[in-house]
């Protein structure tokens, strides 16, 4: 007896597939991309949430870096040393004076001392004032203001310079023409010395020129003599200001002989 089999359903025959078999599929797939998606997304919110959170860290690392650098580099750098001496304002100095009296140590010019230079700059009798300053890469600069003479001492073969403030800083092999010599008394001690000075320092240049030597005897014992042979009885040094503008103006009177100003309120005149 033969059994006859029904015929397969049309899905089910060989080489064909149910559609609703594929959506699935399809569906499936787009969930597992979509997940997919996400789990990127968040992968990438998270790796930016930690980069925001080191950003002021390493920030803060890169900074750090840089000033310590910074501080290498200009404090303890082979690179910026001090390695020269700029000298300005001289000329009874030499440079190589002041560059000696200096001393500028050879290290980094940042922590080169520069009150410590001023210092010993300032040693040197000529100098009235220093500044000292940096110049980068390499160069210390220094500015010298040298005191000006207003007479000479005479003392043994040499004449020893001296500005307004009585203090000597320089001599010469001969007298200058253009300055007044102080002529000094035995009696007359370096306080008295240092009044004439002050006198001469109160003159104006025309007055100044005039002036062929300055005799002191003692604190209040100083008397001008003039190029043209007059005589100014000065006395001491208080008030030469006035004194000088008093003389200013008898100096110019005809045939005087001496003018006496130690009193400038009641100035006097010999013929």
């Amino acid at each position: 007896m033969t059994t006859v089999l029904p015929p397969p359903p049309d899905g089910a025959r060989e080489g064909t597939r149910d559609p609703s078999d594929s959506e699935a599929t399809e569906a499936s797939s787009a969930q597992e991309e979509t997940i997919r998606l996400e789990a990127e997304l968040f992968r990438r919110r998270r790796r930016k949430t930690r980069l925001r959170r080191l950003r002021p860290w390493l920030l803060g690392l890169v900074g750090v870096a840089l000033v310590a650098g910074g501080v290498w580099l200009v404090g303890f750098s082979p690179y910026l040393r001090a390695e020269r001496v700029s000298v300005s304002g001289i000329q009874v100095l030499r440079a190589a004076q002041v560059q000696s009296a200096a001393a500028v140590p050879n290290q980094p010019l940042a922590r080169v001392d520069l009150d410590q230079i001023r210092a010993r700059v300032a040693k040197l009798a000529p100098v009235k004032s220093v500044e000292v300053s940096r110049s980068w890469p390499h160069t210390v600069k220094i500015a010298i203001i040298e005191r000006t003479p207003v007479a000479v001492l005479q003392r043994e073969s040499a004449f020893v310079a001296m500005d307004a403030t009585g203090l000597p800083f320089r001599t010469y092999a001969a007298r200058p023409p253009r300055l007044p010599l102080i002529a000094d008394a035995a009696s007359a001690d370096r306080a008295a010395r240092k009044e004439a000075a002050r006198v001469l320092g109160s003159l104006s240049a025309p007055l100044l020129s005039r002036v062929a030597q300055l005799e002191v005897t003692s604190i209040d014992g100083i008397t001008l003599a003039m190029r043209n042979g007059q005589r100014v009885v000065w006395g001491t040094a208080a008030d030469s200001e006035v004194k000088a503008e008093v003389l200013d103006i008898l100096i110019k009177q005809p045939n005087v002989k001496v003018i006496d100003v130690s009193v400038p309120g009641r100035p006097t005149t010999r013929r």
